[in-house]
């Protein structure tokens, strides 16, 4: 199965997953990495240089506290980091659970992933030029629809 190389997975994700996956307790950043493996069914396994420098902006920033016993750290989620990880939730759930046209938007864009994914060895640099272009132009669309909506 073909692995998503770390740089593809944007730190905001990889910041909530790996909340997600110090919630339950103390884990050493080996297990984060297989829960992160885990979560995504294979198809992204983190590298130490992708997790090390999140983990550490977690500490830094509250989400998250480290502890080291016998020479090894474990990572546990703060207050701050689990009200964090609540809203977030709270927000993917909310568009989840939508019904109608707005219900249909994640599983859309998810649709659209799936798509890239497995035509991936069929996108030569000219295509994939291509297709970065038309997904420019789409957020662009939706930009200005919804500041349009916004205004009015």
């Amino acid at each position: 199965m073909k692995r998503f190389n770390t740089g593809r997975v944007k730190r905001g994700s990889l910041k909530i997953l790996i909340l997600n996956a110090v919630k339950s307790g103390p884990v050493k950043s080996y297990e984060i990495m297989k829960s992160l493996e885990n979560m995504t069914n294979g198809i992204y396994s983190p590298s130490p240089g992708a997790i090390y420098p999140v983990l550490k902006k977690l500490t830094d920033s509250g989400l998250i506290r480290v502890y080291e016993e016998d020479g090894t750290k474990y990572y546990v989620i703060a207050p701050k980091g689990e009200k964090e990880l609540q809203e977030f939730k709270e927000e993917v759930k909310h568009l989840l659970t939508n019904k109608g046209e707005k219900g249909l938007i994640l599983p859309k864009i998810f649709e659209l992933g799936v798509l890239l994914y497995k035509n991936s060895r069929d996108i030569d640099e000219k295509k994939a030029k291509d297709i970065i272009n038309i997904l420019d132009d789409c957020k662009y669309k939706i930009e200005q629809l919804l500041k349009r909506e916004i205004s009015n």
